[in-house]
């Protein structure tokens, strides 16, 4: 999807990659300069910009690229959701995974929560801006507060607002 406006939505994306029953892949995503505004005021808890899953493939690159989106006024809901999952818990396929979801050249503003992410492998967050939400990034799922001090990203990447696990 390219070059793309969604306004005064409730849900902007839903992706949810997964292998068929005979493993392979179904597609690769690639989302570039897409605005996605939420309802502000009118908004719920539940409502989201772009909901993100995914499982770890070894033999795949990349699987999500989401690259200079704008994901802004979802004051009471998110901006971005992300699950990376990979059944592999060794260091090596964990970090291949969050390879395999690339954010890069984000703005994601006046949200309640800039990124919520759970499951143990943490995308990859590069030459973004993540700031004027209530919480800029919150962990969830079993090893979330594990991982809570392994967080990478680029330097001037996110506003130093609360974070949660």
């Amino acid at each position: 999807m390219k070059d793309c406006q969604m306004k005064d939505v409730e849900k902007g994306l839903n992706i949810n990659i997964r292998a068929s029953s005979d493993g392979s892949i179904a597609s690769r995503i690639e989302l570039q300069n897409v605005s996605i505004a939420g309802r502000g005021t009118d908004g719920e808890s539940s409502d989201c910009g772009i909901y993100l899953w995914t499982n770890y493939y070894p033999d795949v690159a990349t699987l999500v690229e989401v690259s200079n989106c704008r994901i802004y006024n979802f004051t009471k809901g998110v901006g971005i959701t992300a699950y990376v999952s990979s059944l592999d818990e060794s260091e090596s396929a964990i970090e291949n995974a969050g390879k395999q979801m690339q954010l890069d050249h984000l703005t994601i503003v006046g949200c309640n929560t800039g990124i919520l992410y759970g499951c143990h492998v943490l995308p990859v967050i590069k030459n973004s801006i993540i700031a004027g939400n209530a919480t800029t990034l919150e962990l969830q799922g079993t090893n979330a507060q594990e991982d809570k001090g392994k967080i990478s990203h680029t330097p001037a990447c996110m506003e130093q607002q609360k974070m949660t696990a």
